[in-house]
């Protein structure tokens, strides 16, 4: 998770069937703590000048376990937990939230692209079985 410290840009979409939307401009401080086996993030979504929501975000690398945790809040009184498994050659992280009565799972995965690294955000309703991209954000290098 080393490649994601630092300041970053980036576009965040929202995917919904066929179609692609984007939504805000994420800026993201990003800062090594503990000798790289953790990260706080501060994070901003903008559109149109205006913040929608700033978030803070504490990535951690539990050595008991031997998993990535990722715990986020935000000025909207949303907080998430995802806890990270190594699949594929990459780490996702993943939450359980209730959409009604029906469990859905959420996946994240960040994967370093270019100078910068992508977010994707995926959803599955049938306990994992099959996933559905619901959004990603790319991210660039960004200078305070």
């Amino acid at each position: 998770m080393a490649f994601l410290a630092g300041n970053w840009k980036g576009s965040s979409y929202t995917v919904a069937g066929p179609d692609t939307t984007e939504d805000a401009t994420m800026l993201v401080e990003s800062v090594r703590l503990y000798g790289g086996c953790a990260l706080e993030e501060k994070w901003s979504a903008v559109q149109g000048g205006k913040t929608l929501f700033t978030a803070r975000v504490l990535r951690a690398f539990d050595a008991a376990t031997a998993r990535w945790l990722v715990y986020y809040v935000d000025n909207q009184l949303n907080s998430q937990f995802y806890e990270g498994r190594h699949e594929s050659g990459r780490w996702r992280f993943l939450r359980t939230r209730m959409d009604g009565a029906t469990p859905i799972q959420v996946r994240l995965t960040w994967s370093p692209v270019g100078q910068g690294y992508e977010q994707l955000i995926e959803r599955s309703r049938d306990g994992g079985k099959t996933w559905v991209l619901a959004g990603f954000v790319r991210f660039r290098p960004s200078h305070p």
